[in-house]
């Protein structure tokens, strides 16, 4: 299976540490965000990671080449266009994705492992997959991207404003090549096209997006300092936990 880390931006509201790195790359216990999603991916059994790559992306390509240790293949692209909305850095992974589904991961977000396994659990039904956590920490409401579920299990809408939700879209993705197919129509139509447009976009028009259960398991999108410090509190507690999960009788 093939996974793309969307990774081309800057981080504006972390300015003062993406000065010099790019955001995928700020530490969080040590690690930067980036080295956790890959971490998870080689433990569930992913074993070839696209990067798509944008700001410093020299930076990105320094560590995975110097600091990473993955058995499978990880492949860096560059997105010329990283500083328009995040489809178009999609887009870019679209030639090089040759099995279907493919995994779509956000560069700036901590997932556990339970959280990846999980999701692969629930998703062998065929179809587009978002791992929704339907009972998020009222912390992270604020600016999460919103999803709204129906009884069947699938979405009905997604995007930041919304004002009637009862999920949270968590940043993983299990997805078809009718994602692309989407995305490239829209860009036509929409020149600046946000991933939220994208599934809006394959719900009302395509074979729609269906929702996996990963309420409980952590993640966290890290976009502020207060972020990163409330990243920090959580993972010193959960790492011992992940550890054991991953490299039992240690």
């Amino acid at each position: 299976m093939q996974a793309v880390i969307l990774a081309a931006g800057r981080g504006r509201r972390l300015s003062s540490l993406t000065f010099s790195i790019p955001k995928p790359l700020i530490e969080v216990v040590g690690k930067p965000i980036l080295g956790y999603a890959i971490e998870a991916l080689e433990n569930t059994g992913v074993n070839e990671i696209l990067i798509v790559t944008g700001y410093k992306a020299q930076c990105i390509k320094n560590y995975v080449l110097q600091e990473v240790s993955y058995k499978g293949k990880i492949v860096c692209l560059y997105n010329p266009n990283y500083k328009k909305e995040n489809a178009h850095s999609l887009l870019v992974s679209y030639p090089y994705i040759s099995k279907y589904p493919f995994l779509l991961l956000m560069g700036d977000h901590l997932f556990s492992p339970e959280l990846i396994l999980k999701t692969l659990n629930q998703s062998h039904s065929g179809g587009n997959f978002l791992a929704v956590d339907f009972n998020p920490d009222p912390y992270k409401l604020k600016e999460a991207t919103k999803v709204l579920v129906d009884e069947e299990g699938k979405i009905r809408a997604i995007g930041k404003q919304l004002k009637r939700f009862n999920g949270v879209d968590t940043g993983f993705f299990v997805l078809l090549e009718e994602v692309f197919i989407m995305a490239e129509d829209l860009v036509k139509k929409k020149e600046n096209c946000k991933l939220s447009d994208v599934f809006n976009h394959l719900i009302k028009y395509g074979s729609g997006l269906k929702a996996c259960d990963v309420s409980g398991c952590f993640w966290m999108d890290v976009d502020t300092i207060e972020d990163l410090k409330r990243a920090e509190n959580l993972l010193l507690r959960k790492i011992p936990q992940w550890q054991k999960e991953l490299y039992p009788g240690t």
